[in-house]
């Protein structure tokens, strides 16, 4: 059995990787301080990366940013009926109310 440290050497690794990785700190540090994904890609555009909000958007869901699509919360009423409410996670409100917006 070959051991790892020798596969790694005889074999070159060929998944393409995100030019955002260069940036995944300042893209995670802007979207946490809420900055918008069309400030984000203004901010990239800045230094020589084009990208689109979508592809910003899915580099920022894939590194395990909270998203949820919706949340499921079950309220009881005074009069003792209880509710569900879904809401949109405030990373997914924020990416849809700024899709398009330029």
């Amino acid at each position: 059995m070959k051991s790892l440290d020798s596969f790694k050497k005889a074999v070159e690794p060929k998944r393409r990787v995100s030019k955002l990785n260069k940036f995944k700190n300042e893209i995670f540090e802007l979207y946490d301080m809420d900055y918008s994904v069309s400030q984000i890609q203004k901010f990239l555009s800045e230094n020589e990366i084009k990208i689109s909000k979508r592809r910003i958007w899915d580099f920022i869901s894939k590194r395990d940013v909270v998203i949820k699509t919706t949340t499921v919360k079950t309220v009881e009423q005074s009069s003792g009926a209880t509710i569900k409410t879904k809401t949109k996670s405030k990373a997914l409100n924020h990416f849809l109310s700024n899709v398009g917006k330029e």
